[in-house]
């Protein structure tokens, strides 16, 4: 794959998600090492994987790479599709999650539905941004993309909130909590994409990047900090082990 030439503001923005990733990723490691609860560390690995993989495809896009020219000149960084596509899925997990305590298994096609809502408003968002500049087929893609989107919100708003209530209180209050956040969050994304480059064009590339990466470091590093601050606190109020889980795993084996 053959780098691309990027304006300098716009790779300046990239290589602050670069940074910030490649930071958060660090700190959310020390938060698997200090879990004291199986359900504390799955939160942790998540939100560490989120980070990492988005590490790994702003990496990609500040180097020039990952991206392609639409029809109409635009450059549309594809790579950001990519970390969608395994970000968010992994993100919604770990909501689901919280919804619905351990094991999630008890309701699998709810969880997979979320899923999949989420995989199609990913790709027909991409599909969305390739078309080219005022066509009726943008608008249909995007149209398709958002409708997507009201399928994840009914979810997270719908069957998995009744779920966290049949948890318990505890787990529904955080799950309210991270919900909310989460959702708000994510409703700029569709926004910026209506004006920026990818849609409207009322703000150029640089400004549509620029608001891409603000929302990954608010819905992945953010987040994720606080999603996991919450699990503790939650660990805590219900009787936190006095081990860490490598501490207990280690006494457990011998001296």
């Amino acid at each position: 794959m053959n780098p691309r030439p990027l304006e300098p503001a716009t790779e300046m923005w990239l290589w602050i998600g670069v940074w910030g990733m490649a930071a958060s990723a660090a700190v959310m490691f020390t938060f698997i090492r200090r879990a004291r609860t199986p359900f504390e560390e799955a939160q942790a690995i998540t939100q560490f994987y989120v980070l990492l993989i988005a590490f790994g495809t702003y990496l990609a896009m500040a180097l020039g790479q990952g991206s392609i020219q639409a029809e109409d000149g635009r450059q549309v960084f594809v790579s950001r599709y990519v970390t969608w596509t395994f970000t968010t899925p992994l993100l919604l997990l770990g909501v689901a999650t919280t919804a619905l305590g351990s094991p999630i298994t008890r309701r699998k096609p709810v969880v997979a539905g979320l899923i999949a809502a989420d995989v199609i408003m990913i790709v027909t968002g991409l599909v969305a941004a390739l078309s080219p500049s005022g066509s009726s087929e943008k608008w249909i893609w995007y149209g398709v993309s958002s409708g997507a989107f009201l399928g994840v919100y009914w979810i997270l708003w719908g069957p998995l909130r009744w779920e966290a209530r049949a948890t318990g209180p505890e787990h529904h209050r955080l799950y309210i909590r991270n919900n909310v956040l989460l959702a708000v969050i994510w409703f700029i994304y569709p926004v910026n994409f209506l004006f920026g480059n990818e849609g409207l064009n009322v703000w150029g590339g640089t400004a549509t990047t620029a608001g891409y990466t603000l929302l990954d470091i608010l819905s992945k590093a953010v987040y994720g900090f606080i999603a996991i601050a919450g699990v503790r606190a939650l660990t805590e109020r219900t009787g936190a082990p006095g081990l860490t889980l490598d501490q207990a795993a280690r006494k457990a084996g011998g001296p």
